[in-house]
């Protein structure tokens, strides 16, 4: 009786260990089939995003506008609308300030301070221009789409000051096409303002000659 009792608790022994062994199995099976639907979620979500950036005509290095913000055309047009508005109130800015400059008493003739004037603002013409181009690459426009946009915005911005905008947050990207051309506008400003200003040095006499 007592080896029929050890074998039977022997057999029952073996049975609760078989019945871990299969039901450790089972939690590696389910922590498998876990692993594997995850690296499934993870190549789908990397395949969509690719997707949507191809069809932004974007390169993967390009796209970091805030998805909450910039992703429907409305979305995209009312984004490209309120950065040529900043760009535009910026040159504004500066041009107003060279003009202001010459209402002074300047140290320069009238000619050489029209000059100077008109260059600054060809250069910041050039700086405009550069901006919406940026913007236009930056939106996914081909170069003969983003020329053609230039070449019809630029005159339309011209003398605009859009004092009445609603503020608009702008995307990063976006953001940083405005702050440049408003940091360059400045440069540009600066540069013609010390040459407005700055008294031309006046040569030293020629000592004459003894006799």
């Amino acid at each position: 009786a007592g080896q029929g009792g050890e074998r039977g608790g022997a057999h029952g022994l073996s049975a609760v260990r078989a019945r871990e062994r299969e039901g450790d199995a089972g939690v590696l099976d389910l922590v498998e089939r876990r692993l594997l639907r995850g690296h499934e979620q993870v190549r789908r979500r990397a395949n969509g995003e690719q997707v949507e950036r191809e069809l932004m005509h974007a390169s993967p290095g390009n796209v970091s506008l805030n998805r909450t913000s910039v992703g429907t055309p409305a979305a995209l047009a009312a984004q490209r609308v309120a950065a040529e508005h900043d760009i535009e109130r910026a040159w504004i800015a500066a041009a107003d300030q060279l003009r202001k400059l010459n209402d002074l008493v300047l140290p320069v003739s009238k000619t050489e301070a029209q000059t100077i004037t008109e260059k600054a603002l060809g250069d910041l013409r050039t700086v405009r221009r550069d901006a919406l181009t940026r913007l236009a690459n930056q939106l996914g426009m081909s170069a003969a789409d983003a020329e053609a946009y230039v070449r019809g915005t630029d005159p339309l911005l011209e003398g605009q000051t859009f004092a009445n905008d609603p503020g608009v947050l702008l995307a990063p990207d976006i953001d940083a096409i405005v702050s440049r051309a408003s940091l360059l506008y400045t440069q540009v400003g600066d540069a013609a303002a010390k040459q407005l200003t700055e008294p031309k040095a006046t040569p030293a006499p020629t000592p004459s000659p003894r006799p």
